[in-house]
């Protein structure tokens, strides 16, 4: 089980954990960016809609590795709005629950389409 890592000496992490360390002889996985498209090739139209599949779209890859949102220990999450960032929380919390990885969030000018406005890779590992 991978250990999780948030010294009293800091401040508490709002939605991530500072950090995570791997349990000995841990699988590795890292996924692509997943942007807000099923599988169908179809860009969901709002930011929480994106969100939501690309989360369904990580933990998909994860399922299929053997892996779950316990595993997660890193999202790099891009976003093209800053308007979007309260929004962003709440749909962080529907799809990981009380369990908060290690993440880094960047404010970008553009995502491959231009009609993204999140984008998620992703890092797990599992023992």
């Amino acid at each position: 089980m991978n250990k999780i890592h948030n010294p009293a000496s800091m401040p508490p992490g709002i939605g991530y954990s500072h950090g995570i360390e791997l349990a000995p002889g841990a699988r590795l996985i890292c996924t692509s960016g997943q942007v807000g498209v099923d599988a169908d090739g179809v860009l969901a139209e709002s930011f929480e809609d994106q969100a939501d599949q690309v989360f369904r779209n990580i933990l998909t890859i994860l399922d299929d590795a053997g892996m779950g949102r316990e595993d997660i220990i890193k999202l790099n999450v891009f976003m093209t709005r800053r308007a979007d960032l309260p929004a962003y929380g709440p749909i962080l919390e529907r799809h990981l629950g009380d369990y908060v990885p290690t993440d880094t969030l960047v404010l970008v000018s553009g995502l491959v389409r231009e009609a993204c406005y999140i984008e998620i890779d992703c890092w797990a590992a599992k023992a």
